[in-house]
């Protein structure tokens, strides 16, 4: 359980630094 929970936190922040990237390109 603890591990599937850090790799989902760990994909949600990926996933937003990817967002703020693309905002700021634009």
């Amino acid at each position: 359980m603890y591990g599937t929970i850090r790799a989902l936190k760990g994909l949600q922040m990926q996933v937003i630094l990817e967002l703020l990237i693309c905002s700021r390109e634009r």
